[in-house]
């Protein structure tokens, strides 16, 4: 952790803070951690009202979004692109492919090169406000650099827990899912061990092999992908700089084009069967080896 704010301040204007485990109590109550890191300047945004404020943007310059329309295939014809989807064919001179961890198997390149990996969350009942209180007394955004890389927060309105991470690094059953976040959460926060959940949820995000997003074009077709479970604030970053070099435009440079977006050969279909054995080398060696270690250390 030291060497870490060392670096953020070395090499960035983001001001870190490195608290001790005396001074944890000050955001959150817990026995499960060793020390942290504040970053003030961080902050957190409602990802439905932000997407429907994108949305909303995008209609109001009278712009077509069609949803429910996946791309199926497409073809060279001349200098244009034929998209196939199920509600018809489209042809345009630029494609821009934004399709992260939902990329379709007609773009295999690509779907080679990013590959779903899901995250699950979930929601506590609403609890009393002297137990939130108690718990998480910094009210901030809080997240894990142990493996399992839990992330977790207050709900908007105060008074839940939304606790999401890595349940799996495949597509498993929401129930078991829920159990599996839980438990993690318990270990943190044994308080809440009597607590019921509201919701659970999950989606995928898109992992490039150096964990990294790229910008770039294949066979004419531009793209951003890549994030790595950080496309909230990356996406719409990138995709505009994708934009921009479609349209030959200066203002789409980033040293996100120079980032490798490579394949590796432990994924050679377009599914990323190797996630299996990283889910339980994870589970069952990694994440049993962390336990152990800060069993040792506490």
């Amino acid at each position: 952790q030291k060497r870490l704010v060392q670096a953020l301040s070395e090499k960035s204007e983001v001001h870190a803070e490195l608290v001790a485990r005396e001074n944890l109590s000050d955001d959150i109550k817990t026995e499960k951690y060793f020390g942290g890191i504040r970053l003030r300047q961080h902050a957190a945004v409602n990802p439905a009202k932000y997407h429907d404020g994108l949305v909303a943007a995008v209609l109001n310059r009278g712009i077509i979004v069609a949803g429910q329309t996946p791309a199926t295939g497409w073809t060279r014809v001349g200098t244009e692109f034929k998209i196939v989807t199920p509600r018809g064919a489209i042809k345009a001179s630029k494609v821009i492919l934004a399709t992260n961890g939902y990329t379709p198997a007609a773009f295999r390149w690509h779907q080679r090169r990013v590959f779903p990996l899901p995250s699950y969350l979930i929601a506590t009942e609403q609890l009393p406000i002297e137990l939130i209180n108690e718990l998480a007394p910094g009210g901030r955004m809080m997240v894990e650099t142990r493996a399992r890389h839990s992330y977790f927060r207050l709900s908007p309105d105060g008074t839940r827990i939304l606790w999401g991470g890595r349940a799996a690094m495949v597509p498993m059953d929401l129930a078991t899912a829920a159990a599996r976040l839980k438990g993690t959460m318990v270990e943190v926060w044994p308080e809440l061990e009597d607590v019921a959940l509201s919701h659970i949820w999950t989606g995928n995000t898109g992992y490039s092999f150096a964990h990294m997003p790229h910008v770039g074009e294949h066979d004419g077709i531009h793209y951003a992908m890549g994030f790595s479970g950080s496309g909230t604030v990356l996406a719409p970053y990138l995709g505009a700089k994708a934009a921009y070099r479609a349209l030959g435009d200066e203002r789409g440079a980033t040293g996100y084009s120079a980032t490798n977006l490579r394949t590796s050969a432990l994924h050679p279909t377009s599914k990323p069967y190797f996630l299996y054995a990283a889910d339980r080398w994870y589970r069952h060696w990694v994440d049993q080896w962390e336990t152990r270690k800060g069993r040792r250390q506490h």
